[in-house]
């Protein structure tokens, strides 16, 4: 009898142990699945804001940056449509400030008497319009002289500094100058700005009567902004997004992949997000590009609202390649690194070739021998270095365009496959011994 109690009470003991082993078997996948639902969520929302990070990233560094703003614009000097867009543009400020006809009027008016048997009056109507015409090409080609000459990028950048300055100050409410909005919402430009600071040059091409120039009356409208509280909100919103959002993204995609059960899986996610969602962004800039143009329809030639467009957004396009290539890298990486057999035979098949050459080097004393240790005891300061170098890049150099992101991205591919080579090959991992063709794991990548 007593036997047969601690029977049953040892069977009880086991089917409560049982039990309890099933209760964590039968939890763990449903915990795993939430993880990798919560990792997808995270890791999405991140790559799409990556896009919406780099346009109010660069918006918010024009908008409230001067020299940043000069730096985007100044290559626009020396673009020749942009260069003849701005001396009609000038020329014509010029002319209405002038009035030749008038002026050349007055002149002869006092040079040939009304009347005045020797000139008649046909004759000096005839010589009054030749003159003014005259004076309208004399000011053409001064002004082009100096939109071509190697003074106006000087004064290119200038005008623009002193452009920018006064919106800044305009959008933080500090003051009022050449960048003013009017009542009825409009954002205008006063031109004495740029006629200003072309005074100067175009008295030294030739043109004297730049220095009698009066006073630029005229004014450029620049956009239509509903109202000055809602525009400094605008600018205000913008500046703080641009601060905020890149880090954001960054920050849930980090989390995403930490939260993953698969990490592997997860950067690979993460970087076909990347890759769909900042191809959607400069797909969308490349369509932009000709909306533009049609926008301002006959307001200015569709050949220099493109070039404009160009400069203007080619720091954005280049972000936008630079986190398509990121996410390409991504993708590759966490597609070799998962535990699917085609990824196995990937990695044995990479350190077989890359043990090959680090044997062959060593074998030729080109490299030393205890260079590969050496190499995979500190693998992790290469990757750091690697990443520090290229984020600097990223950060100063400028201006960054498309072909500067490509050249230190294959600069990159490149100095990783010199690392790989010269670190050699470890041993094979258990799992990729295993994961033979027929044999792959139930779970892949």
């Amino acid at each position: 009898m007593t036997t047969s109690k601690s029977e049953l009470a040892r069977l009880k003991a086991e089917n409560a142990r049982l039990t309890a082993e099933l209760s964590k078997v039968s939890t763990a996948p449903r915990r795993s699945i939430l993880r990798s639902i919560a990792a997808t969520l995270l890791i999405v929302l991140g790559a799409v804001l990556a896009p919406i990070g780099v346009v109010t990233a660069w918006a918010g560094a024009e908008l409230s940056d001067t020299e940043r703003f000069v730096e985007t614009l100044s290559p626009l000097a020396e673009d020749p449509e942009v260069q003849s867009y701005l001396g009609d543009q000038i020329a014509g400020a010029i002319e209405e400030a002038l009035d030749p006809d008038s002026a050349v009027g007055t002149l002869l008016d006092f040079v040939v008497p009304a009347g005045d048997e020797v000139v008649p009056e046909l004759i000096a109507s005839q010589l009054q319009t030749v003159l003014a015409d005259q004076v309208r090409a004399g000011i053409r080609l001064a002004v082009d002289e100096v939109a071509t000459s190697d003074a106006f990028p000087t004064v290119w950048d200038g005008a623009l500094r002193a452009v920018h300055s006064e919106f800044v100050v305009l959008m933080e409410g500090r003051g009022d100058g050449a960048l003013t909005i009017r009542d009825d919402g409009e954002l205008v430009l006063e031109l004495r700005v740029l006629v200003d600071s072309l005074k100067p040059a175009l008295v030294d091409a030739g043109f004297g009567l730049a220095s009698a120039i009066p006073a630029v009356d005229k004014e450029l409208v620049l956009a239509e902004i509903p109202g000055v509280t809602a525009a400094r909100l605008a600018y205000s919103a913008v500046t703080t997004a641009g601060a905020l959002i890149p880090w954001l993204s960054l920050a849930l995609v980090a989390a995403g992949i930490a939260v993953s059960p698969r990490r592997s899986r997860a950067v690979a996610v993460a970087g076909g997000a990347l890759v769909i969602t900042a191809g959607a962004l400069a797909l969308g800039l490349n369509i932009g590009r000709g909306v533009l143009a049609q926008l301002l329809g006959t307001a200015m030639p569709a050949q220099v609202s493109q070039v404009i467009y160009d400069g203007i957004t080619g720091v954005t396009h280049a972000s936008a390649a630079a986190l398509v290539l990121i996410g390409v890298f991504a993708l590759a990486a966490g597609l070799i690194a998962g535990r699917s057999a085609g990824a196995a035979r990937v990695r044995t098949a990479a350190a077989e070739l890359f043990g090959s050459a680090n044997r062959a080097l060593v074998a030729g004393r080109l490299v030393s021998a205890r260079v590969p240790s050496v190499l995979r005891r500190s693998g992790w300061v290469f990757a750091l270095v690697l990443i520090v170098i290229a984020l600097v890049l990223f950060a100063t150099v400028r201006p960054l365009t498309v072909s500067g992101v490509v050249i230190t991205a294959v600069v990159a591919a490149l100095a990783s496959l010199v690392f790989a080579v010269l670190r050699g090959a470890d041993a094979p991992a258990a799992e990729d011994s295993a994961a033979a063709p027929g044999k792959a794991p139930a779970e892949s990548v």
